[in-house]
């Protein structure tokens, strides 16, 4: 125990606002995951928001701890060069143009509204102290791994049928989800799509950040890897797979040499071009994400498709307010005021369920709505500044790569899942790291 608070002195007197950061680090990829209270399902968005805002108050107060502390000549001068990066300066035009939206809104939200624009600056200064304070650590994967692994330890007593620490209601469980109340709930996340955008954002992050750590440690990686690829796998979610499997077949080939990359991407793009030629060919029973898959190549639309998102994103684009409020949106925290869909059905048990569209299912198209198309294109500009400088370094940093692969496929996953406080500070908090890591390293820039 004494060696333990030695080193942690000697991290806090080395760099204060350093440790801050890996503390808050810590606390976000292992506790924020994990953290649910007595109320269970019915109260999760309300914990997660609770134990962001515990964290985000500590990590305040242990930087002003840290700037009394460890006060340095010129670091004003480095803060704001590091502001000055191009993705992190479209992160602030993005936050600005999110007060403004607020501002000129005619329906204003509260500013404390849930996912209002209180949170969206929070989530944007997370991301923006990490990458000036930050710095990744090898250490992060295992208390990622941890925290993936118990969740879906979790999940899978609950797909056999049980209901650990009373998430459901009593005498309820997981196979109750359709049944008795709206949704498919499972882990310590959410619903099964929140639990996908979790697991999309974590396993390629554990899955590329394994050979940065010795053999006897690797284990916990793939085994909580290998888990969440099959609590995924068992709750039936599309997108979530199909992102990470893109994901893979994108950023696995950049650690081997040049000609095999372009063989294993090649034939990639063949396998791809087969798929798309069965889906075509498809006359099979007409459901599914294949069957839809085939009669988009034909040309065909349905409402139905994609668990109706379709339909929801008609919905959110024919919002006459959303439309003249292009430039702006309506404000963050008025997603909702778009949509005037209700599903309604009788379930197998006798049930009536009744579900008000409330999000577009399509994080992107909620900051379209919310944000306009100026807070769209900043946030898209901070993405492609940071992709722009990880391009070269790809191919001879593990570490970068594990960051952007994580990132890579929670975007990709997020054109059919809204961005809530459940997951997005998890996306922000690994894009400051990744602004941080591109800060701190110096690499040579090879040619791809």
């Amino acid at each position: 125990m004494r060696a333990l608070w030695r080193r942690l002195s000697a991290a806090w007197r080395a760099d204060a606002a350093a440790f801050a950061s890996a503390v808050f680090a810590v606390l976000m990829l292992g506790l924020f995951p994990l953290y649910v209270d007595r109320a269970g399902y019915s109260e999760m968005t309300a914990a997660k928001r609770s134990c962001f805002l515990f964290c985000c108050a500590l990590y305040g107060l242990m930087l002003v701890a840290a700037a009394l502390y460890n006060r340095r000549q010129g670091k004003l001068r480095r803060a704001l060069c590091c502001l000055g990066q191009p993705a992190a300066a479209c992160l602030l035009l993005f936050g600005l143009f999110a007060c403004l939206s607020w501002l000129t809104a005619p329906q204003r939200a509260a500013f404390t509204a849930a996912d209002g624009l209180f949170y969206q600056l929070l989530l944007l200064a997370s991301a923006l102290v990490l990458a000036y304070c930050g710095r990744w650590q090898q250490g992060y994967l295992t208390v990622a791994a941890t925290a993936m692994l118990l969740t879906s330890l979790l999940a899978v007593l609950q797909l056999a049928g049980g209901n650990p620490f009373g998430l459901y209601p009593p005498g309820r469980g997981y196979a109750d989800g359709g049944l008795y109340y709206v949704g498919s709930f499972l882990g310590t996340v959410g619903n099964i799509d929140l639990l996908a955008s979790y697991s999309c954002l974590i396993l390629p992050l554990l899955l590329f950040g394994a050979p940065l750590l010795p053999w006897r440690r690797r284990w916990l990686l793939y085994l909580a890897a290998a888990s969440g690829l099959a609590v995924m796998l068992a709750s039936g979610v599309s997108a979530g797979p199909l992102a990470v499997a893109l994901t893979c077949c994108l950023f696995g080939p950049l650690s081997l040499p040049p000609r095999w990359r372009r063989r294993l991407w090649l034939a990639a793009a063949f396998l791809l071009s087969l798929l798309l030629i069965a889906a075509w060919l498809y006359d099979g029973a007409e459901t599914g994400m294949f069957w839809e898959l085939s009669r988009l190549l034909h040309g065909e639309v349905n409402d139905s498709f994609g668990s109706s998102r379709v339909l929801i994103w008609r919905d959110a684009l024919d919002d006459a307010e959303g439309m003249r409020r292009w430039l702006l949106g309506s404000g963050p925290g008025t997603r909702a005021l778009h949509f005037s869909t209700l599903f309604e059905r009788v379930s197998a048990a006798g049930v009536p369920l009744r579900a008000y569209v409330t999000n577009a299912h399509s994080q992107y198209l909620d900051l379209l709505l919310e944000n306009g198309l100026a807070g769209l294109l900043c946030y898209l500009a901070a993405l492609v500044a940071a992709a722009w400088r990880c391009r070269r370094r790809l191919v001879v940093d593990p570490a970068l790569r594990a960051l952007a692969a994580g990132l890579f496929a929670y975007l990709l996953q997020g054109a059919f899942l809204s961005a809530y406080i459940l997951t997005a500070p998890l996306f922000w908090l690994l894009f400051g790291l990744l602004l941080a890591y591109l800060r701190s390293c110096a690499l040579p820039q090879p040619a791809v």
